[in-house]
């Protein structure tokens, strides 16, 4: 080498060494290149990931299960069966069976049906082309793997197969991931039990599906993705327009809308007001996994989460669909609004009760409230015959009921508008639990912390064993005829035996002859006998009913109903029905104020 070319060597030597040396601040940086990749060079001197040993192998920059498994055990030298070597032996060994031995005489390559691999003699078949793997001496290219897998890599490069719109590919299960959430939602819920020897008690606690919840999933940030209500088997599923990340969670506020009006709300008692909503919060992160982060499984939301709350709602939510089905009303949004308030410690001094009176909801005004006790010891919202009682008093407020709604025991006499109101209320419950299961539900119970009780109407006077109280009958003889005090059970046992036997079996033995319908009873309510009170009475002489609407003004809208429809032995049979059952109805219905 001449002396001016090693002179110029070294002085570009050192003019690298500086510059590698150099602390300049705005020399580039090598930014590693990983995107898409799981394994091999990074293009900085690093990797971008290491594969799995004897698992998967290196292939552009991805991780693929190898098609052949290299195998040495027992082995130093030789063929490890997929194209590679084991070792070499030392020269003039030879490596035979996997191990190194004197190189024989003379040895015979073999590389008959081989197209790689070893030819038995130290040397080799052939190799395979970079896209190919040396099995059992032939070249074999990549296998794909699919196996259960819709979409994602097939280990080779290809794909398994792509997901439709809304959804995308779990890269580690192969499987398209629908944007939605879905679910099914539990109560666990108080159950009452109770026989012939025993008042009614709580004893033990079951899990139901719930029902016709509104449910709303919403992000992070609060922000409504989708909405939808619980179907009859406790079933969800909202579609979204991404996937669900563990973030998001789902709010379940009881609040029922027809169109834009509220017409029912579950509001949460406190010792202040207003009321505010009861709400129920679920993260999906505490249901759902990597697999699928959208299906929610099984939600449950027990007694201690204020299960009750929800229950309230089913029940009422109910209720309305109910009395739409009876054709009370002409549609939904005619009814009145209710609010109902309930929360666990809170006690009122009606205990449970309706009352025909204006309760905030947020920003909205609910037309009427029902209180329900959360008092220790009370049934609170798992009284769903109460519940169903009070909902008769909404029913009746809404038709004509005078009553002041003083306090009263079911099973004592009072004056004859109040053992209307509160009998009317009770017979709705149990029309309304015979219709829903269709077969009678005669009876009624009450669980409260020092007056529990429960009875049968269908047999409070045949000699068999009637329930915890005893129901005083009327009297045919009492001084105030119609207008005497009466019994709110009575009473309850009195209209009950003008409607069954019509849309629901009539358990009595043998049956009696009145068989009213539901809309039967329902149109009386709505006659103007029933309602236009004071067009009907006397105007001069003794009166027939009480100042107040009674029972002796909806027998009359029944009886004159039936003449109007041409049905006077109806309204014969009605009559006979009140004198048999010790009432001494006196024959003349007023139906013509004229």
């Amino acid at each position: 080498m001449k002396k001016s070319s090693l002179i110029l060597l070294i002085l570009l030597g050192l003019s690298a060494l500086s510059f590698g040396c150099s602390e300049d601040p705005e020399t580039p940086q090598c930014t590693p290149m990983c995107d898409g990749l799981q394994c091999g060079p990074d293009g900085c001197g690093g990797a971008c990931g290491i594969c799995d040993t004897g698992q998967t192998v290196c292939m552009n920059g991805l991780c693929v299960r190898p098609t052949c498994v290299p195998n040495c055990v027992r082995k130093i030298c030789g063929n490890d069966g997929c194209g590679g070597s084991c070792g070499t032996c030392p020269t003039g060994m030879i490596c035979m069976d996997g191990s190194c031995g004197q190189m024989p005489q003379t040895c015979v390559p073999n590389c008959v049906g081989k197209s790689c691999g070893d030819d038995g003699c130290g040397g080799s078949c052939g190799s395979c082309p970079p896209d190919l793997t040396c099995t059992g001496s032939t070249c074999l290219g990549c296998i794909p793997y699919c196996n259960g897998r819709v979409c994602g890599d097939d280990g080779c490069g290809g794909s398994c197969g792509s997901c439709p719109d809304r959804s995308a590919c779990n890269a580690s299960t192969g499987q398209c991931m629908p944007y939605r959430v879905k679910g099914r939602l539990w109560l666990e819920v108080q159950t009452v039990y109770y026989d012939a020897y025993q008042l009614p008690k709580f004893d033990k606690k079951v899990d139901i599906t719930g029902q016709n919840i509104p449910i709303t999933l919403r992000d992070a940030n609060g922000k409504e993705l989708a909405s939808t209500v619980v179907h009859a088997d406790g079933t969800f599923e909202m579609q979204i327009s991404r996937l669900p990340v563990s973030s998001d969670w789902l709010s379940i506020v009881p609040v029922w809308y027809v169109g834009n009006k509220m017409k029912l709300a579950v509001l949460k008692a406190s010792l202040n007001t207003p009321y505010d909503f009861w709400e129920w919060t679920i993260r999906l992160s505490n249901y759902t996994t990597k697999d699928d982060p959208g299906d929610m499984g099984d939600i449950r939301v027990t007694i201690n989460q204020a299960s009750g709350g929800l229950y309230l709602y089913q029940q009422l939510y109910q209720a309305f669909q109910d009395m739409k089905n009876t054709g009370f009303i002409l549609s939904l949004e005619d009814a009145p609004s209710l609010g109902a308030v309930w929360n666990n410690g809170i006690k009122w001094s009606c205990g449970t009760c309706l009352l025909p009176n204006a309760i905030a909801a947020g920003k909205t005004q609910l037309k009427n409230q029902m209180l329900i006790s959360g008092e220790t010891g009370n049934e609170g919202p798992w009284g769903y015959p109460t519940i169903l009682h009070e909902f008769g008093h909404y029913i009746l407020f809404q038709r004509r009921d005078n009553t002041s709604g003083n306090s009263h025991v079911i099973s004592q006499k009072s004056d004859p508008t109040l053992a209307w109101s509160e009998g009317w209320a009770t017979f709705y419950s149990l029309m309304m639990q015979s219709l829903r299961s269709n077969t009678p539900i005669t009876q009624y119970w009450r669980v409260m912390p020092n007056a529990s009780y429960w009875y049968d109407i269908a047999h409070l006077y045949d000699n068999s064993h009637t329930g915890s109280i005893i129901v005083p009958e009327p009297s045919l003889t009492d001084p105030n005829a119609m207008l005497q005090d009466l019994c709110e059970a009575w009473v309850t046992y009195m209209v009950w035996d003008l409607w069954d036997g019509s849309d629901v079996q009539d358990p009595s033995v043998p049956p009696d002859k009145v068989k009213c319908k539901t809309t039967d009873i329902y149109n009386a309510l709505a006659s103007d006998r029933y309602l236009l009170l004071q067009k009907y009475e006397p105007k001069s002489g003794p009166r027939r009913t009480d100042y107040g609407t009674d029972l002796i003004d909806f027998v009359d809208a029944l009886i004159c109903n039936a003449y109007k429809t041409g049905n006077p032995q109806t309204a014969n049979d009605i009559m006979d029905l009140l004198i048999e059952r010790n009432f001494p109805y006196d024959r003349s219905p007023v139906c013509d104020p004229t």
